[in-house]
């Protein structure tokens, strides 16, 4: 057994090299913001081991942005590509860390819990994050001010499967069944926290005749346009002329094809990529109805994340733990950029603010 003193000597010199890495890339080596991507991968002993790398696949750097003792994963990236979110554990419990985009200035944001919701989701401004947790039996939505360190629990729980922030980031949409069975879209302004008006969710009569289905809307970067799945297992996209989720703010919504087990909105807000099937990807340019169709051989694909330039789609396969591909959607081709080395959490190019 490692004595507990040599372990923290251990610790203090991967730090140490880490902050070596992160200086480089800070004084200009290397890493341009268009080109990095941040991702888990295991550090010895196997599984419970695991630490954030950011890297630059451009220069082929990479720099640990975490210490190799303990496990860390549920990777985010703040909408502004300054902040990162993540979920570490001692092994016994969890909680919510917030840190600098080259590692700096770890702290957590939540207490300890033994349970989370898949998803943390920041909201556009790149001020609050939203999750939800289970500590000592009990089960809360929580809204975090990253500016002021606030914390408040939202009125009802929510699943952040089917949650979506508002473009403006003063509402918290989410979609559920209301009391006739039909699901819903509702909306609860976030401003209740600082007023004495009650904080509740209200139901949005917003394409209520489309026949929606669960999951989370997805907003365009550009704000503009909004996709959902109907219960007929096809693809909604309303775009809008205001950013009101109501009727008059529509200014046309298409039906564009089947519905997507993975789905996400190209930076530029021209294409939509999905997975219509276990053996490809699509790309549609929504308002035009172009399509293309990319085969995929690599086993049943998940967490699309599309690069900066709209032009490169990173993912991994369902039955290929470990594996993260790279497809070029101007060639065609497909690469394979880690192999057998990082978690299943999917990585995630920095954010790049337009």
């Amino acid at each position: 057994m490692i004595p507990r003193y040599l372990l923290r000597v251990i610790d203090v010199i991967w730090l140490f090299i880490a902050a070596c890495i992160g200086l480089v890339i800070a004084i200009g080596y290397g890493l341009s913001a268009d080109n990095q991507i941040l991702y888990t991968k295991t550090s010895g002993n196997g599984d419970k081991q695991r630490i954030i790398v950011l890297r630059d696949l451009s220069h082929n750097l990479e720099a640990p942005l975490t210490s190799r003792f303990g496990s860390n994963n549920a990777l985010n990236w703040s909408p502004d590509g300054q902040q990162i979110t993540y979920v570490s554990s001692d092994n016994q419990d969890f909680e919510i860390d917030i840190m600098g985009s080259l590692g700096q200035q770890k702290h957590p944001i939540s207490h300890k819990f033994t349970q989370i919701d898949e998803f943390l989701l920041w909201s556009p401004n790149s001020q609050h994050i939203l999750y939800t947790i289970t500590a000592q039996n009990q089960t809360e939505s929580i809204l975090f001010d990253t500016v002021t360190g606030k914390v408040n629990a939202l009125p009802k729980i929510i699943t952040f499967s089917s949650a979506v922030w508002s473009p403006d980031s003063e509402n918290i949409i989410y979609q559920t069944l209301n009391e006739n069975g039909s699901m819903r879209l509702y909306l609860m302004d976030i401003k209740c926290f600082a007023t004495a008006q009650p904080c509740e969710f209200k139901e949005l009569a917003f394409l209520k005749y489309q026949n929606l289905t669960g999951g989370a809307p997805v907003w365009s970067p550009d704000k503009r346009s909004i996709v959902l799945s109907n219960i007929y297992s096809k693809t909604v996209v309303a775009t809008l002329r205001c950013e009101q989720l109501i009727e008059s703010c529509i200014d046309y919504y298409a039906v564009i094809g089947d519905r997507s087990t993975s789905l996400n909105w190209s930076p530029d807000s021209q294409q939509l990529a999905l997975t219509p099937s276990e053996t490809q990807i699509v790309t549609i340019r929504p308002q035009t109805g172009e399509k293309h169709s990319f085969a995929v051989t690599t086993g049943e694909p998940y967490g699309l994340n599309w690069s900066p330039d709209s032009r490169f789609i990173s993912y991994m396969s369902v039955q290929k733990k470990g594996y993260v591909y790279v497809l070029d959607t101007v060639t065609g081709e497909t690469s394979t950029l880690y192999e057998n080395q990082i978690t299943t959490y999917p990585p995630q190019w920095r954010p790049i603010p337009r």
